[in-house]
């Protein structure tokens, strides 16, 4: 029975993180604002914890986010190309520290 609930928690929290990623996703128009991008993702992680979600799971999220973005976004500046260039070349523990690196910086 326990499970059961463990389940439904598990799931609760899945879908939480799927909404989180598609307003993520719609959200790419303001990437080029710097400073809103900036206070979007501060406030996403702020939402995050109020539902428990772990600082683990919010890095998982921004580094798929990362990796949409790297997929599908074009640079528009020179600090935009490089840290694509970055992602690029990085290896899987080193775009989690990059993404560990940009939330401790909008925090």
């Amino acid at each position: 029975m326990a499970g059961f609930f463990l389940h439904g928690r598990q799931r609760r929290r899945e879908e939480s993180i799927a909404m989180a990623d598609e307003r993520s996703l719609r959200g790419v128009e303001r990437v080029k604002d710097r400073p809103t991008w900036r206070d979007d993702v501060k406030e996403r992680i702020v939402v995050a914890h109020k539902f428990g979600i772990p600082d683990e799971t919010v890095r998982a999220i921004a580094t798929k986010v990362g990796e949409f973005l790297a997929k599908k976004v074009c640079p528009t500046t020179e600090e935009e190309k490089l840290l694509k260039e970055m992602w690029k070349v990085a290896t899987r523990d080193e775009k989690k520290t990059i993404t560990t690196l940009i939330i401790r910086m909008v925090q």
